[in-house]
């Protein structure tokens, strides 16, 4: 075991051989080195093949070699190497017989010649086998032999040169083979025989095999062809009564009635009338109680029922809900079948503060299936339960907002067209909120039923008119509307008036009568309360039975125009607009008269007027700028516009205005505008304060002073001749101050009175 190291690389090598001690033909000429490649780092190097140079020295330093061989490639793997020195430059036996010590070198290539290793006894062993077999001592040779020991064995003089070579070119009187060809010059087909061998063989290409042939290309009979036609059996009839539907299979008549019903589908209607008539048709049957509250933390939960109708079989059932809730993952909803039999819709699950989807065509069911009604008529009571699981206030959380049970149907009692329903034996026509086509010269005498305008509506050509379902339409005792809009929307050609209105239409109030104005900023409007200023009875701030009580009402739709007026309108009907309108004392609400109509503002939207009085002090109620229309002239000294306080600013309106001016006064009004941006600068006596109506003037040092009431505007420290509804003459009045900042004596002024109207 020998190791180097220098440069990059560094060997670890073993020398070893078998060396014999008989002759030196029996010594192996190679000696086996194992060593090991390493970096200077002390780890093996990397796998792969390197180029090594060996050679023998007898000297440990400098000298010149006494053999050498490589560089030659080695293979190392894990820094591992085995090499057979000799295995291409022999070991000379001189070269040995010359060493008394050796050295062998390792050099690696690129780098140089490594340090010296001596050699240990095995090539000194190679040394030894040479040597014994120069010095023979006491050897036995052929001469003596005895002669009879090698009787058995041949003179290698007296063989045949066949005897050690085995060549057939060494026998001699071998047979005469120039006439037979060797089978490696032979051509493939020689010995396979086969047609494919043949070399430039013919091209059989444009020829078809036999095995691929039809039957009818060998045998030529017609009735080997393949699809051949079905031929019809000529001379047959098909008999009285009885039409060719078409050929069988084997060419006989497909003989059918002159006209069987029973072979139309039941819902080939559309097909057969090219889509003209059906008897299909989708009926989404919804609850009518709802909304409705959903109990927190109550097992029972909220029960809510849908009578489906007799509608025919069906095609599909759906069934949709839509409810809100704290938290959906603690809600069950369950439906219950006309049969009792229970589907889980919903088993706390999901996430969120609302549910609203479509069982089982959206959302899959969790237990049960809708879809065993198709082909069934689901007539008869639906029941949907929803549950709460979960506390949150043991009182209420959260709404059942809609569901409804959609039936796709098919119908063996009613049949449908385009824009015509035949029913029971009675024509129905096509029903619409709005016009279903455009009326015109082509559309002439088109005719649609409006359920939310309970009238028919043809077509003139030009546009539609309705033809009204009730006489008259609406608006009476007898048939009462659900409010001025709806009455001018059934009767277009409905005048202002008095009209009886029942809102909810379902007996929640009773129905009751006031003045309908048709006709001021597109007409419908509602009137909710009238102020007279000459009544005697004046309407202040403090008046608040007048002005928030929704269970007082005051005067009579008679009266409407002559004295005060506060109509049921004021806590049953829901608005989305709101209107002043100013009329001279008595005077009938129609055109020219001034006026001024709001949008109102989201918060008030779809709420009653008693709900908007509830409102807070200083709440603005009205958004977008008014429509306004004329002025009034009156009589006496002063002609003005009229209206003022609302009409002429376009500020928006408030409600329950109180506002502190000055240091002693506080003035407050129940409807008004901030008239903060029309005096700007101006301090009219320190009180920059709302104008409008039901005003009250309060000096809390002591004394009231009763400028503001009832229809008077409160404008600043006095009313002034912007003011209307006061009849009151004060010398040491303000004047115009708002408008011209001059103060002078107040005139006596003519009474105006104004209604508050919705829609």
């Amino acid at each position: 075991m020998a190791a180097w190291k220098r440069g990059v690389l560094g060997v670890a090598c073993v020398l070893g051989a078998l060396w014999g001690t008989v002759a030196v033909a029996a010594v192996p000429a190679t000696v086996l080195v194992e060593g090991a490649l390493v970096s200077t780092g002390g780890g093996p190097v990397a796998d792969g093949d390197y180029d090594v140079t060996f050679a023998l020295y007898d000297v440990d330093k400098n000298g010149q070699a006494l053999w050498s061989e490589g560089p030659t490639k080695i293979a190392v793997q894990g820094g591992q190497f085995t090499y057979l020195l000799g295995s291409v430059t022999p070991i000379d036996a001189t070269v040995l017989g010359k060493l008394d010590k050796g050295w062998l070198e390792v050099a690696v290539a690129p780098d140089p010649a490594l340090p010296r290793k001596p050699l240990a006894s095995v090539l000194f062993a190679r040394k030894a086998g040479i040597a014994e077999s120069l010095s023979c001592s006491g050897c036995i040779g052929a001469a003596q032999l005895d002669a009879q020991v090698l009787a058995p064995f041949a003179k290698a003089a007296d063989l045949s040169k066949v005897a050690t070579s085995g060549a057939y070119a060494d026998l001699s009187g071998t047979p005469d083979l120039s006439g037979y060809a060797q089978s490696a010059n032979l051509a493939k087909v020689a010995t396979s025989g086969a047609f494919a061998d043949l070399a430039g063989g013919p091209d059989l290409t444009a020829y078809a095999k036999t095995a691929s042939l039809a039957d009818v290309a060998t045998t030529g009979s017609y009735t080997d062809l393949a699809g051949t036609p079905v031929l019809a059996k000529l001379g047959a009839a098909c008999g009285s009564g009885l039409v060719i539907k078409g050929l069988k299979e084997d060419g006989s008549y497909d003989c059918v009635k002159a006209f069987d019903v029973s072979l139309l589908p039941p819902d080939g209607l559309n097909e057969i009338s090219n889509g003209l008539l059906t008897n299909q048709f989708v009926d989404d049957v919804k609850s009518t109680k709802v909304p409705v509250d959903i109990p927190d933390n109550n097992p029972v939960g909220v029960a809510n029922v849908i009578a489906v109708p007799d509608l025919g079989v069906a095609q599909g059932l759906d069934v949709t809900v839509e409810l809100t809730n704290s938290d959906i993952s603690k809600i069950a909803v369950e439906v219950y079948d006309p049969a009792g039999t229970k589907y889980v819709l919903h088993s706390k699950s999901g996430s969120g503060t609302s549910l609203k989807t479509t069982y089982p065509s959206t959302t899959k069911t969790v237990s049960g299936d809708l879809t065993s009604w198709i082909g069934k008529n689901p007539k008869g009571n639906w029941s949907l339960n929803v549950i709460d699981t979960a506390f949150l206030n043991n009182g209420v959380d959260g709404k059942l907002l809609n569901w409804s049970v959609k039936i796709q149907t098919l119908s063996s009692q009613k049949v449908s067209s385009v824009g015509l329903l035949v029913t029971d034996g009675g024509l129905q026509v096509k029903r619409a909120d709005s016009a279903p086509v455009t009326c015109s010269t082509a559309t002439f005498g088109y005719i649609y039923a409006s359920p939310k305008d309970n009238a028919l509506y043809v077509c003139n050509g030009a546009k539609f008119f309705p033809l009204w379902l009730t006489v008259p339409p609406g608006g009476s005792q007898d048939d009462p509307g659900q409010s001025c809009k709806q009455i001018l929307t059934v009767g277009p050609a409905s005048k202002s008036g008095l009209y009886w209105l029942d809102p909810d239409g379902a007996g929640g109030v009773d129905p009751f009568q006031t003045w309908c104005e048709m006709s001021a900023a597109g007409g419908g409007w509602t009137l909710v309360f009238n102020l007279d200023t000459n009544d005697g009875t004046g309407r202040w701030y403090t008046d608040t039975d007048f002005w928030t009580n929704a269970s007082k009402l005051f005067g009579t739709a008679a009266g409407a125009l002559t004295g005060d007026f506060k109509s049921q309108a004021f806590n049953a009907l829901v608005a989305n607009e709101i209107m002043v309108f100013a009329h001279n004392e008595g005077a009938p609400f129609s055109n020219p008269q001034p006026f001024a109509a709001y949008s109102l503002a989201v918060a008030a939207k779809n709420k009653t007027m008693a709900q908007i009085m509830a409102f807070g002090a200083n709440t603005t109620i009205t958004s977008g700028s008014p429509v306004r229309q004329g002025t009034v002239s009156a009589t006496g000294a002063y002609t003005r516009n009229a209206g003022d306080v609302f009409i002429d600013n376009g500020l928006p309106i408030l409600v329950n205005s109180t506002n502190a001016g000055g240091s002693d006064a506080q003035n407050t009004v129940r409807i008004g505008t901030d008239f903060g941006p029309v005096c700007g600068t101006v301090s009219c006596n320190g009180h920059n304060v709302q104008g409008g109506y039901g005003g009250y003037h309060i000096r809390p040092s002591g004394g009231n002073y009763p400028l503001t009431y009832e229809a008077m505007p409160s404008f600043g420290y006095h009313p002034g001749p912007m003011g209307f509804g006061d009849n009151w003459v004060n010398n040491n009045g303000c004047g115009n101050s708002v408008w011209s900042n001059t103060c002078g004596p107040e005139v006596a002024r003519p009474q105006v009175d104004f209604g508050i109207f919705v829609r």
